[in-house]
């Protein structure tokens, strides 16, 4: 299947401490967004990204125009989730033909979510917005992105998901370290934790989210970092660019490179990665 990222907003509602969009000042413009749909007509996916793209003027005609050039495109929307505490806006992008919504959920708590978010209210808006998004029966996806603010928590925010959610087949939660770019790579000294410290935490989310019959997947974390059992949970990521992705050398002995995630390659820049242990069975 063929997808694209389609950038529609350059800002955006939150302001996150580890956000990898570049600050831009510029106004993305409706004839920039057709030229982009134009020139991918054999897409069969599109993600609706920014920037905050529920924020854009151009929402709401960029749907309509995907769907005049192909109907069959399936479109998700990559969102903060804030303005689907909206219930009429909500509605609307389903009506529109919206088929998934990725968003995240960075803390366990209003307080911790909005130290990260730097945005007051918006812990509660997400979680109003996810329960909008069950209550119309539709299909998400959470994303956890773990760094030194809240890996302690990740045990605290997966029973949140857990404890809301328990039982939703149509729910996948996403666990991934950041990739250091952009606001991540300047707020560094505040963000920054090494994979080896995390994996403990990250394996007991796994553990709690399986017992509520919760899909869950791992990006951007190997699998010799993990016990085997987990090794079931690794998924490939979300970028198929291989300059964001790194492999050390000793990866070429490893019998799973073909289907490793490998790390990011700003966490490396940063911190030279810990040492590998290639898989040879």
């Amino acid at each position: 299947m063929k997808t694209l990222n389609l950038d529609i907003e350059t800002k955006c509602n939150n302001n996150c401490l580890m956000c990898i969009a570049p600050k831009l000042d510029f106004e993305i413009t409706f004839d920039h967004i057709k030229n982009m749909i134009d020139k991918n007509k054999e897409i069969n996916e599109i993600y609706l990204t920014g920037g905050e793209p529920t924020i854009s003027k151009h929402l709401f005609k960029t749907i309509d125009y995907i769907k005049e050039k192909n109907s069959n495109t399936k479109i998700n929307i990559v969102t903060n989730g804030r303005m689907m505490s909206n219930t009429q806006f909500i509605e609307k992008l389903h009506e529109k033909g919206i088929q998934k919504f990725i968003l995240e959920i960075h803390g366990d708590t209003q307080k911790l979510h909005e130290i990260i978010t730097q945005t007051p209210k918006s812990f509660i808006q997400t979680i109003k917005g996810i329960k909008n998004i069950v209550s119309l029966d539709l299909p998400f996806e959470i994303r956890i992105l773990v760094h030194k603010l809240n890996y302690k928590e990740l045990k605290n925010i997966s029973r949140l998901i857990a404890e809301k959610y328990e039982n939703y087949n149509k729910l996948k939660v996403v666990l991934m370290p950041i990739s250091y770019v952009n606001s991540a790579e300047k707020n560094k000294e505040k963000l920054f934790v090494s994979l080896t410290t995390i994996i403990e935490y990250i394996q007991k989310a796994i553990d709690i989210l399986n017992e509520k019959n919760i899909a869950v997947k791992v990006y951007h974390i190997p699998f010799c970092f993990f016990e085997k059992r987990y090794w079931k949970y690794i998924n490939e990521g979300i970028t198929t660019k291989k300059i964001n992705i790194y492999y050390p050398k000793e990866c070429e002995k490893c019998s799973y490179k073909i289907r490793c995630p490998g790390v990011w390659a700003s966490y490396n820049k940063i911190n030279k990665l810990e040492t590998i242990r290639p898989i040879t069975e």
